[in-house]
């Protein structure tokens, strides 16, 4: 895990896989992601959508406040006379509106939290560079020493059966 690619380390391996798995397309989503990931989040943030969709969604609960002040302002027994319809339920409809849009500005921004580099980028290293490379070295030591002495083991318990 720690030698793979052009570039020698647990980041080359991860870049060399996906290479062979067809996904080393500098416009896909999913290898800006790995870039920003595994280079230690200097290249550019692959999900600056996010940023866009949480200022949309500020834009969107702004303007229902102000349809909000608008209403409350005229009065619904107002609008009902001028424009000749039933307005009873727009208030009620404004406040599911308004509560679905801080349900999803509050999942868009866990979400943002989520994927921030100071989220991810300790994993990344923590399983890659630290579990993977150092101590998969160490454990695989154990392992073929362990081996190695079962082996001698049951060699000389064979030697005092012959």
């Amino acid at each position: 895990v720690c030698s793979g690619g052009d570039f020698p380390s647990p980041d080359g391996t991860i870049l060399e896989i996906l290479r062979q798995q067809g996904y080393d397309n500098p416009n896909s989503i999913i290898f800006q992601s790995i870039m920003y990931y595994t280079g230690g989040c200097r290249t550019p943030f692959p999900f600056i959508f996010l940023e866009e969709y949480l200022d949309e969604l500020s834009l969107a609960m702004n303007s229902t406040d102000v349809l909000r002040n608008s209403v409350d302002s005229i009065g619904v027994e107002e609008l009902e006379t001028l424009c000749g319809a039933g307005f009873a339920s727009l208030n009620s409809l404004l406040d599911d509106v308004a509560e679905k849009l801080v349900i999803l500005s509050d999942s868009a921004d866990l979400t943002f939290d989520l994927i921030s580099c100071e989220s991810i980028n300790p994993i990344y290293v923590n399983t890659f560079h630290k579990a993977a490379c150092e101590q998969s070295a160490s454990g695989s030591s154990w392992v073929f020493a362990t081996l190695l002495v079962s082996f001698y083991m049951d060699l000389g318990s064979c030697h005092l059966l012959l």
